[in-house]
């Protein structure tokens, strides 16, 4: 008898510094994560060895960009892995180049970019007029319409877009009516 309590109790004193013992007993799981034999398994979103650590733990976005799953989520006018690109930038400066026009003979044109008032605005000046247009992600814009009604009978309207081309060209198309009716279109592409 002697020797089978002597038996239990090596058997119970075994299990309990060995395979017995709860593996997951001192281990603490954050973020929702569940303890498998001893560490954690972490739901997505999360790592580390307690699921302490987000996607976005290491990552940071620039110019009021916003992390999601451990990438940056940028805000209009901005793009790039940390949203550190301003969509704009390469927009801006003096271009010099050819202007074409419906009837009129190409002319040498200069045309200045500089930035507009919000993140994403520019302002786009022929050398006459100051159009304000806003900056897509990819870089191309859209001019605001302009309204000129100080001549007495006749009311010009333009409008455009522009981008920069494969060749790094800024490329401005201008269309103009006058009293409501297609009138001209000029075409600038430059370079800086």
């Amino acid at each position: 008898m002697m020797k089978y309590l002597v038996f239990i109790f090596s058997v119970c004193f075994l299990c309990s510094i060995t395979s017995c013992k709860d593996e997951c007993e001192d281990i603490a799981c954050e973020n929702g994560g569940t303890c498998l034999d001893g560490s954690c398994d972490c739901p997505e979103g999360f790592s580390g060895v307690n699921c302490e650590l987000t996607a976005c733990s290491d990552v940071v976005c620039e110019n009021g960009g916003v992390c999601e799953n451990g990438d940056c989520n940028c805000l209009d006018g901005y793009s790039g892995n940390n949203c550190e690109i301003e969509n704009r930038e390469t927009l801006l400066g003096i271009w010099t180049g050819t202007q074409m026009c419906s009837g009129i003979p190409d002319a040498n044109a200069t045309f200045t970019i500089t930035r507009g008032t919000t993140g994403t605005s520019i302002v786009v000046n022929n050398g006459l007029i100051g159009y304000t247009a806003e900056v897509s992600e990819a870089g191309s814009f859209v001019l605001d319409t302009y309204v000129d009604n100080s001549f007495p009978t006749l009311v010009v309207t333009t409008n455009g877009t522009g981008s920069i081309n494969e060749n790094n060209e800024l490329s401005v198309t201008l269309m103009t009516d006058l009293n409501g009716s297609p009138n001209n279109e000029c075409s600038f592409v430059g370079v800086q």
